[in-house]
């Protein structure tokens, strides 16, 4: 049976559940939705696609329509392809025109079990009844697409062909792995490439006379990622540019080494690459840096860990006159503002693997320590910078933080009531005061930035029966 049949007999049959009706196209990111929706939804059903149909009523009753995806622009772009840029994972949608009782009915159609749930500008939709409602709002559905969708976690896909123990030698380092890890290196390659597979970096061959490597493997200790195919786009980049914007950069480079190798390459390279000055203290002089190396630590690996490995994007640090922006594929897994307080790594099997070589914790404390670092140096709040498919994470210089904005001071205050709710200690006006390095006199001015966070909905007085002089404060989720 064609599309155009199946569809019709559909329509006769009016099997609502493959089927979303629309008599009129209205605008780009309803659309966009509908198809996550429909991609989602087909997956939780097992369902191989389910079908948006133009020009028939929610009745079922067909008034046919003149819409087609290729004859609408956005901006530059034509519809079908500007949605392929906002949809991801890539959808491969279907335009099927179907003629009918003497009028003409578009078909999509839109495949089910991607290989995960597909979002819109990073968020993932899923049919309820006849609308379309957010797949967060329906947590078992969301766990059942992905149990279904990721029998195989990707890092553990393979990356090369089978290969010999001496072409597997050329590919990686593997003697980093041992010394990274602290643990003694065996006395031959077949053991140590044993002990490589033990931990999921190769897959031995049914004949066991070969390996083959793994996406984690590949990604970690790789000589050069270019040996690797399209892996290639997950080396390192780093950017620097003139001013606060991205008309002049007058450094662009890439770190192609696996990230076990690439991580140390990386520091060294932002150390000469970033602001410092050098300050004598005593006999000796001391480099200071404006950034905080500690924080830039933490962030260049939270970057590495929960990029979205089914995304070709190149993990990009990009410097600034007044800040590092960290930009990574893949939507938060996280609200922002539960960075401090949530562990949900979106890449488990390499967040097990840096843990073991002790590049970090798996206590998902990384961003809590850079909120600290920042209160000790005085530094503004760590931003987020919401874009579609992907997560940008900004840290600032050395700014007056009475003169920030309205938006940063709140978030200054939320941030510091988070750290202080973490470390079982709530937050007062007089420990703001200290965040923002202000005198006691000042403490009119914090007062109403505090009641200007509890009306934004930030954080919340611990007791609403304690006097407003010496009220306590937790954040908003505590």
């Amino acid at each position: 049976m064609s599309n155009s049949d199946e569809i019709i007999y559909m329509l006769q049959q009016q099997e609502a559940e493959l089927l979303e009706f629309k008599e009129n196209y209205h605008n780009p990111d309803e659309l966009g939705k509908d198809i996550s929706a429909m991609a989602n939804t087909a997956s939780y059903r097992n369902q191989e696609a389910g079908y948006i149909l133009f020009g028939v009523r929610d009745d079922g009753m067909a008034t046919g329509s003149s819409f087609d995806l290729d004859a609408i622009r956005i901006g530059n772009e034509v519809l079908r392809f500007w949605l392929t840029n906002m949809l991801s994972p890539f959808v491969d949608i279907q335009q099927i025109d179907v003629p009918y009782q003497g009028m003409r009915i578009l078909g999509i159609k839109v495949p089910g079990n991607l290989s995960r749930p597909v979002q819109f500008k990073g968020i993932p939709y899923i049919r309820n009844g006849a609308q379309t409602r957010k797949l967060a709002e329906f947590e078992s559905i969301e766990r059942k697409i992905w149990k279904g969708t990721h029998a195989l976690p990707i890092e553990l896909n393979p990356a090369t062909s089978v290969l010999n123990p001496s072409e597997i030698e050329g590919l990686l380092d593997i003697s980093a792995f041992f010394n990274l890890a602290r643990q003694p290196a065996p006395t031959s390659l077949d053991l140590s490439l044993a002990k490589m597979a033990e931990r999921d970096f190769l897959i031995r061959s049914a004949d066991a006379t070969g390996y083959q490597v793994t996406l984690l493997g590949a990604i970690l200790f790789a000589r050069d990622l270019n040996s690797f195919g399209e892996l290639y786009r997950k080396s390192v980049r780093i950017i620097r540019y003139t001013d606060r914007h991205k008309l002049y950069a007058d450094y662009d480079s890439f770190i192609p080494s696996g990230y076990a190798l690439a991580i140390d390459k990386v520091m060294q390279e932002l150390g000469r690459l970033l602001p410092q000055r050098e300050e004598i203290r005593t006999a000796q002089r001391e480099i200071i840096y404006e950034y905080p190396q500690a924080a830039i630590r933490e962030l260049l690996i939270n970057m590495l860990s929960h990029q979205d490995l089914n995304e070709n994007d190149y993990p990009r640090i990009e410097i600034f006159t007044d800040r590092i922006e960290f930009t990574n594929s893949g939507t938060p897994l996280l609200d922002f503002n539960r960075f401090i307080d949530g562990d949900r790594p979106r890449n488990p099997r390499l967040v097990d693997a840096l843990f073991l070589m002790h590049f970090s914790e798996q206590r998902g404390s990384g961003i809590d320590r850079v909120f600290a670092i920042l209160e000790k140096e005085g530094l503004p709040p760590l931003k987020n910078f919401p874009q579609p498919l992907h997560t940008r994470i900004i840290l600032f210089r050395h700014h007056n933080l009475e003169a920030l904005s309205k938006t940063d001071r709140l978030l200054v205050c939320y941030q510091h009531a988070c750290l202080r709710f973490i470390m079982h200690e709530p937050m007062t006006n007089a420990s703001l005061r200290d965040r923002f390095r202000a005198k006691v006199t000042n403490s009119a001015s914090i007062s109403r930035l505090i009641k200007e966070c509890v009306e934004a909905g930030l954080i919340k007085r611990v007791s609403e029966e304690s006097s407003k002089k010496y009220s306590k404060y937790v954040p908003y989720w505590a």
